[in-house]
């Protein structure tokens, strides 16, 4: 079996720029990172991101993957301009962010997002408890929360896909965060696993 090519994509990056110029005289807090391996597959997805930043529509194209244990993110821009390059492996985050940037990103939170979106319930509970973090999960949608506020919702566009199938499967998927003002359409555009290759 062929392995994946660290081949990532996240356009999450794009909406997540708001995180600088949201709070300029308050601190927001660090977001929680999940081990790679706790999704429990390996796999690639290629994603169309649409951000919604104080009504400044902004689109890329976003690719992630897992392999080996590690996370991989490359952020491009519709033209294939590289514009951020991350990879976790469950201790160490890396950055390389691109001089295109006009405004500095949080790999941080880009990740975490990803993370809080498709990685399993479970695995997410278990690393929370004791900490100011929470996930809330019912029939509609995921709901993060950081000491008791909101900080991300994230549910299917077409509200068919359920929480017990928060994966890679999610074709359309909704993140709208209050506390960076923004809003996120994420299209998954192609995705595989590595045992399929």
């Amino acid at each position: 079996m062929n392995h994946f090519k660290s081949l990532c994509l996240l356009v999450i990056c794009q909406g997540l720029i708001a995180c600088s110029t949201l709070l300029p005289t308050q601190k927001l807090p660090e977001f929680p990172l999940f081990d790679p391996v706790g999704l429990g597959q390996e796999l690639q997805l290629t994603q169309l991101v649409t951000s919604q930043v104080n009504d400044l529509p902004q689109v890329m194209i976003a690719a992630w993957s897992i392999e080996e244990g590690n996370i991989n993110l490359v952020g491009l821009t519709v033209t294939g301009q590289v514009i951020l390059r991350l990879q976790y492996d469950g201790k160490n985050l890396i950055e390389e962010y691109s001089p295109l940037l006009s405004v500095p990103i949080n790999g941080r939170i880009v990740i975490s997002q990803i993370q809080f979106a498709y990685w399993p319930l479970d695995v997410i509970e278990q690393q929370l408890k004791g900490t100011d973090w929470t996930l809330l999960q019912d029939q509609q949608q995921r709901k993060i929360t950081f000491k008791n506020h909101l900080v991300t919702t994230i549910k299917a566009k077409n509200g068919t896909a359920i929480p017990a199938q928060f994966n890679q499967q999610w074709p359309e998927l909704i993140l709208e965060s209050p506390i960076l003002k923004q809003q996120l359409t994420i299209k998954t555009i192609s995705a595989g696993k590595k045992d399929e290759q």
